[in-house]
């Protein structure tokens, strides 16, 4: 078990740190929801959804194999809830494009 578990943990590390530090791509996308509106914001939001996802099923797992990582509810909390902001401001971003753009 802590084979697996050490395996698991150093799988999530390594997917965090794969090509889309969520950290820095905060920073940039601060600044890129200044710019106009394209429809390329919506690959804004597989970065953060993703990782949201991936750090709570990595929790999920490790409390399942009877080592729970209770640091990582905050992780999770807060990776989820910026992903739910930047997929609703896509979304409306996206109807007031098609609905109420300029012709």
């Amino acid at each position: 078990i802590k084979d697996k578990l050490s395996h698991l943990i150093n799988r999530w590390l390594f997917l965090k740190n794969q090509g889309t530090d969520d950290y820095l791509l905060t920073v940039k996308a601060v600044g890129y929801l200044k710019m106009p509106f394209f429809p390329s914001y919506a690959a804004f939001t597989f970065p953060f959804v993703i990782s949201a996802i991936a750090s709570k099923q990595t929790m999920a797992c490790a409390a399942n194999m009877g080592h729970p990582m209770p640091f990582l509810q905050y992780v999770v909390l807060i990776e989820t809830i910026i992903a739910v902001a930047l997929v609703v401001y896509t979304y409306v971003r996206f109807m007031g494009a098609i609905f109420g753009g300029k012709k």
